[in-house]
């Protein structure tokens, strides 16, 4: 801000001559008055008289305002897609970021940059947050859209094109092909792309464990399925080995519970791990030892929880060796007071499992009506053999030891057959002289079950007997121990049997051969232990006996001294058997059509409702209702079923999809009493994931009493786009920053030379002249001592 006073030039000559006439004019009046003669007076003149001078020199009060600078724009895209995670020791999104936040704290005077995220969508990122330390979001889209993002960004220019665009990115882009419609656009507005790569170039590979589809809860001693979904890429033809490992309450390892040789492949392939659940395992980890080049370790992991079900298994012995029935009214005391009865090993054996309950009946010699033991827990029960099928489902297994036919009554053995094929219970047939052939069990409906061919008449021999198991691998039915040398050392002494039924043959279509007749005493003689499936359920058939009676020392010395290896034989015998009992005592059971899903596909339901009497029924109302599996996480997925077309909806719902909890009620078919309903699956997870499991709850009704309810597990399997080839694609940003006439940059120092090597651009200054006269406080000034020496002079009498 200055004073100028180059106009008051054009009034100087006014001015002296102004000054000149004063003078004359006082020389022409001659002296003052001697009363006019007051300092004071002359001081208030003299400033007036100066006050006029200076106006009328005119001075200009000059503001001056610098023009604004204008810096150019320079737009960084940032690749926020899923692939950008790979990378080792550090990852390639971590790599990008720290590279730009580097660039910008080196170029403080750089050009205006504005950063976006881009992958599905462009997304605009707070640039001085992100200098600042601030985190940005995990990089999570399944798809990386650079064309997409180019357009997005086109129609967010304003009326000048930037001075560059910056692609941060590890070049997997869509559609790689479209290179030149890419860089058209840029060519076309004079912008050059420059390119930052990330990630080794065309080094290694990638491994990676999609997903994996187990059950969320299991029972004790169950031989479990786990389809594991593999992804690899760079390494096909190598080997390695799936792990399934144990760990501990702070996720550290345990133990490697069971490993699968694996020859990888690129691109998806399913593996189906099995192994047998313990009573503490709880927490699991799908396991792949990494690579040398694996790009993405970290994915080589697979968390897994299974509860193990302690809900009891409940077993049926009925047996047939002669054993005397404790009267009605009396009960045993103790497990002495009957120890030396022929059924007191198989059932003290099964009693020794805490989640194992056992009821034993008996036929006595000459009888045919099974009488239940009795005992203090079941003295008030009644003694009879079950009357109605649902006292017969409300067991897990059935084990006949040494009974005949004439047992078991028509209406009884059509509830066996029903529980075991429809409903997942298992049959156990033990031999002795009134069982199989000898039992007149040729030709009954029993014998559909079993998974050996019967003899038409008495099938009985009193030789001794041997098993031997059959086979390389040990069925789970023999493995006494973990250790499986110890295993086969405690089967070398197995004792013999008194006696054994002779079958035709196993089944070829339900039987599995399991036992053999020991070599010495004689090759050509049938099998004496066939497992095999009917229907839901699984049965077996044992030609030696479960019973003291005809197999003593199996029973009772098996062991060390003891029986602690049969013991263990009967249960693992019963835990095989009721490994697909868990329906059995429902009274809603419900399955999918399928263990798995993609997205975009219909989840089928149906359902089947049981009255008091096990028997179908459609007089309940069943209802559907969907949870996520983490259902104490605070921060829960959305929902990734649509709510099926025509389903009435709660009140004050709405949208495309469904919520969780929602209740959805199925549909029933009059005819077949089934309950049915299919649920759309979304066509994307959200947040670009590879799988997501939701737990399907059904629910049934009889007015408002909840009957039952059946849970089953919902696994959805996604395979993003970006996941399926982990290799970074430097050439094709090479290439797009050749076509716009950009640079392929490797470091921080050559981005920050982009970011600050701009022109920039300065408008005019604004000049704005004040002359001093058009002040307000000059004017008020010179009013001021005109007022002031017009009043001094009326105070004096002066004219």
């Amino acid at each position: 801000m200055t004073l100028d006073f180059s106009s008051g030039w054009a009034v100087a000559p006014w001015l002296t001559a102004a000054v000149l006439a004063l003078v004359w004019m006082r020389w022409q009046v001659g002296p003052p008055a001697v009363r006019s003669r007051q300092r004071v007076l002359w001081v208030l003149r003299g400033c007036i008289l100066a006050a006029l001078v200076a106006i009328g020199l005119n001075p200009v009060h000059v503001a001056v305002t610098p023009g604004a600078v204008h810096r150019p724009e320079i737009h960084v895209l940032l690749d926020a897609s899923q692939s950008m995670l790979l990378g080792s020791p550090e990852s390639r999104w971590a790599e990008g970021t720290a590279l730009l936040r580097d660039a910008l704290a080196k170029s403080p005077d750089r050009a205006d940059v504005h950063v976006h995220r881009f992958g599905q969508r462009l997304v605009p990122v707070d640039v001085t947050a992100f200098l600042a330390g601030g985190d940005l979001a995990r990089p999570d889209d399944a798809d990386t859209q650079l064309a997409t993002a180019f357009r997005q960004l086109a129609g967010r220019l304003g009326r000048e094109a930037p001075a560059s665009v910056v692609v941060i990115s590890d070049g997997q882009v869509r559609d790689p092909a479209a290179l030149d419609d890419m860089a058209a656009l840029w060519r076309r507005l004079r912008v050059p792309v420059h390119v930052v790569p990330v990630g080794r170039a065309a080094v290694g590979g990638d491994v990676a464990i999609v997903a994996a589809v187990a059950p969320a809860k299991v029972r004790k001693q169950s031989q479990v399925d786990i389809n594991v979904f593999l992804r690899s890429f760079g390494f096909a033809g190598q080997r390695t080995e799936l792990q399934l490992q144990a760990l501990d309450e702070n996720g550290a390892l345990r133990r490697t519970i069971r490993t699968l040789p694996v020859t990888l492949q690129d691109g998806v392939q399913t593996l189906t791990l099995n192994f047998r659940t313990e009573p503490d395992m709880k927490r699991l980890r799908l396991h792949i030892p990494p690579a040398a080049r694996d790009l993405a370790p970290a994915n080589n992991d697979f968390p897994l929880e299974m509860e193990v079900d302690r809900t009891k298994i409940r077993v049926l012995v009925v047996d047939g060796s002669g054993a005397s029935v404790i009267p009605v009214g009396q009960f045993a005391a103790d497990a002495s007071d009957d120890a030396d009865t022929p059924y007191a090993p198989l059932r003290d054996a099964l009693l020794a499992d805490p989640d194992v309950q056992v009821t034993v009946y008996v036929v006595p010699t000459g009888g045919t009506v099974p009488r239940r033991v009795v005992s203090r827990e079941t003295a008030h029960l009644n003694p009879a053999f079950p009357q109605t099928a649902a006292e017969l489902l409300a067991y897990d297994a059935i084990i006949l030891s040494d009974v005949p036919r004439a047992a078991l009554n028509d209406e009884a053995l059509g509830w066996i057959e029903e529980w075991i094929g429809k409903r997942g219970g298992g049959l156990v047939m033990a031999g002795g002289p009134r069982s199989f052939g000898a039992g007149a069990w040729a030709g009954s409906p029993l014998e559909r079950l079993l998974p050996v061919e019967l003899l038409g008449g008495n099938d009985w021999e009193t030789t001794p007997t041997t098993p031997e198991p059959a086979g390389s691998e040990l069925h789970p039915i023999w493995r006494l121990f973990e250790d499986e040398r110890a295993t086969r050392t405690a089967l070398r002494i197995l004792p013999e049997a008194s006696g054994r039924n002779n079958w035709v043959r196993v089944k070829p279509q339900s039987g599995t051969l399991l036992a053999d007749q020991k070599p010495e005493t004689g090759a050509a003689t049938p099998p004496l232990l066939a497992v095999g499936a009917y229907g839901r359920g699984r049965t077996a058939a044992l030609a030696t006996s479960l019973s003291a009676a005809w197999a003593p020392r199996f029973t009772r010395t098996w062991g060390e001294g003891d029986n602690r290896h049969f013991a263990k034989f009967a249960r693992n015998l019963i835990y095989w058997a009721t490994e697909t009992s868990g329906i059995g005592r429902r009274r809603l059971v419900a399955t999918t059509d399928k263990r798995f899903y993609r997205p975009g596909e219909t989840v089928a339901i149906a359902a089947q409702a049981f009255d008091e009497a096990a028997d179908r029924t459609s007089r309940y109302r069943v209802v559907a209702s969907l949870e996520p599996r983490q259902l104490g996480s605070a921060d829960l997925p959305p929902c990734p079923v649509k709510w099926p077309a025509g389903r009435p909806r709660p009140a004050g719902e709405s949208g495309v999809l469904a919520g969780w909890g929602d209740e959805i009620e199925l549909q029933l078919d009059p005819q077949t009493k089934d309950y049915f309903l299919t649920l759309p699956l979304v066509e994307a997870l959200a947040g670009a994931q590879t799988g997501q499991a939701f737990k399907l709850e059904l629910t049934a009704y009889q007015g408002q009493t909840q009957v039952d309810s059946s849970s089953t597990d919902v696994q959805i399997l996604s395979d993003p786009f970006e996941q399926q080839n982990p290799l970074p694609n430097r050439e094709f940003l090479t290439a797009l920053a050749r076509a716009t006439g950009g640079r392929e940059l490797t470091d921080a120092k050559s981005l920050a030379d982009v970011l600050a090597d701009v022109s920039t651009a300065e408008s005019p200054s604004t000049v704005r002249r004040t002359p001093l006269w058009s002040r307000g406080s000059i004017l008020g000034i010179l009013l001021a001592l005109l007022a002031a020496e017009w009043f001094w002079r009326r105070w004096h009498g002066l004219a």
